[in-house]
């Protein structure tokens, strides 16, 4: 899309100021999830995550994990730079108890959110070994 602002009528002595383009880019594609994610288990109850998520057109702004529907944490960026449509992230000794309150063995999830610059998100939800 090209946008075109003017105000001729009030600049009409510097006719060369009079107008600006400037293109604008619309953004509906969601992020996504280039690898992963993978999980290592680094003792009983917990795990490392990494995963590498992309953006056709936006940069990302933010990824996070939710380990059976609990409060959401923010992954961390493996060189520690946030700013690009590509990136690798990971989450060092996640807490994920092999049984539950009720003592049984259950299965966990995680629940992986991208978002974009522009407002788009992606959801995914895996199953913990």
């Amino acid at each position: 899309m090209r946008l075109t602002l003017s105000d001729r009528p009030s600049n009409a002595d510097k006719p060369g100021l009079a107008f600006a383009l400037r293109d604008v880019i619309i953004d509906n594609s969601p992020p996504y999830i280039v690898s992963g994610p993978t999980f290592e288990k680094v003792g009983d109850d917990r795990l490392n995550i990494s995963l590498k998520v992309s953006d056709k057109t936006s940069e990302i702004s933010d990824v996070t994990y939710r380990i059976d529907g609990y409060e959401p944490f923010s992954f961390s960026v493996v060189d520690g730079l946030a700013d690009g449509k590509s990136l690798s992230l990971y989450a060092p000794r996640v807490f994920a108890p092999r049984s539950s309150s009720r003592g049984m063995k259950e299965a966990h999830k995680v629940t992986i959110e991208i978002f974009d610059r522009a407002g788009n998100s992606h959801k995914s939800t895996h199953s913990l070994p």
